[in-house]
């Protein structure tokens, strides 16, 4: 009977290592997917491929939507295609705590303009 025990608790133990492994693996991997979407975004904005940008942020934002940097430069695309109001709604989306923290920050020109 005691055998039984230690060898129950130690297939628990076992499966939830495993599981513990997977969940990391998964994070890890959304990360990977999350910071691929990013980086093209980046490139493509740097390149003045603005919509192109936009969407790839759209995706990055699928994966983790409250990512202030995502919605950052996909509110400054927004601005760089003269989309202003979208680009002020975007840079409000992450709430109003992050975007109060970042007007003094990150891009007071989007909303010096777009606040008019």
């Amino acid at each position: 009977m005691r055998n039984t025990h230690k060898t129950s608790v130690g297939r628990t133990l076992v499966f939830l290592l495993i599981v513990l492994g997977a969940l990391k693996y998964v994070s890890d991997s959304a990360d990977d997917e999350y910071n691929s979407w990013f980086d093209k975004g980046y490139a493509l904005a740097e390149s003045g491929q603005f919509e192109q940008a936009i969407e790839s942020y759209d995706k990055a934002l699928q994966i983790q939507s409250n990512d202030h940097a995502a919605w950052n430069n996909r509110s400054l695309a927004l601005f760089n295609l003269g989309r202003f109001k979208e680009a002020l709604e975007s840079k409000r989306r992450v709430g109003r705590a992050t975007a109060q923290r970042s007007r003094g920050t990150l891009n007071p020109p989007i909303f010096n303009y777009c606040e008019r």
